[in-house]
């Protein structure tokens, strides 16, 4: 993100001597040799509004991306995606030149959707909102920009319409696409996803309280009497409460990894969160 600031304040600080559009991704440039281009491009925008909507939308999405996948991995999401998109664009459209960060974005906010597809993303507007699901937005957003660079393509000879003509529909497309299809592959190789929403201390313990909520059957061939709730002995006994154990070594162990990433776990917080599972695991199928 400082980047992208950067790269549209110091042209406009430099009184001239940096062009706003140097860095522009186009069919010319790539022939003449501006083979950077497909880089730089993407940290080029047109306007404050182009610059703070990306911003925005790579904020919202992108700090939980960026914690669920690694620095490592999102980059390659990032600029992956942005490269797909920028080449679908130049293919369909080899005279208009490239400039933003709109094709990586769209990648990140399609990589949120395929980690994390049931998620709404409508929760934080508030109650009169309906509940939209992060899959269905996607599909949503993947569609409508499909439309649009049709209507774009069926009328770009015949009328000018900025919002319609002015934007890389095209990019934006192929930048959801490549973005989910990267996530969605990488997915089941990231461990700690497995009945991710049981890895935060809300889903412990609700998972727990789960299990020691079920009735306890009467004993075959005798009177069966009403079921009686009576929470279930561990399968081991934990030198914690189960309470202890949550409070003092699970939850700084699930705010770091929501913070930071996976990558930056210790080997001793990975054990933490295998006993964690594991405990839990046992007392659901007792």
């Amino acid at each position: 993100m400082l980047v992208n600031v950067a790269a549209f304040a110091v042209p406009r600080l430099s009184g001239g001597s940096i062009s706003v559009t140097a860095g522009m991704l186009g069919l010319a440039g790539l022939r003449s040799g501006e083979w950077w281009t497909v880089v730089t491009h993407s940290f080029v925008h047109n306007d404050l509004l182009h610059l703070l909507t990306n911003m925005a939308l790579l904020w919202v999405a992108g700090r939980r991306v960026l914690a669920d996948m690694g620095p490592r991995h999102f980059l390659g999401l990032y600029f992956g995606s942005g490269l797909v998109a920028s080449a679908v664009s130049l293919l369909l459209h080899p005279a208009s030149p490239l400039m933003g960060a709109s094709g990586c974005v769209a990648g990140v906010i399609a990589g949120y959707a395929a980690l994390h597809p049931d998620r709404s993303v409508t929760a934080r507007l508030g109650p009169f909102f309906p509940r939209l699901s992060a899959r269905n937005f996607l599909r949503g957003l993947l569609l409508s920009e499909i439309i649009l660079e049709g209507l774009s393509i069926a009328t770009e000879r015949t009328m000018n319409i900025p919002m319609l003509h002015g934007v890389a529909h095209a990019a934006h497309a192929a930048g959801l696409f490549a973005g989910w299809l990267y996530a969605w592959h990488l997915a089941p190789r990231l461990n700690f996803l497995h009945e991710r929403e049981d890895f935060f201390p809300k889903g412990l313990r609700r998972r727990r309280m789960e299990v020691e909520a079920r009735p306890v059957p009467a004993a075959r061939g005798g009177h069966a009497g009403p079921a009686v709730h009576v929470p279930r002995a561990p399968a081991r006994p934990p030198e914690k409460t189960d309470d202890e154990f949550l409070r003092e070594a699970v939850d700084p162990v699930l705010d770091k990894l929501y913070a930071q990433g996976m990558n930056s776990l210790t080997p001793e917080e990975r054990n933490i969160l295998n006993e964690a599972a594991n405990r839990f695991s046992r007392r659901g199928k007792s």
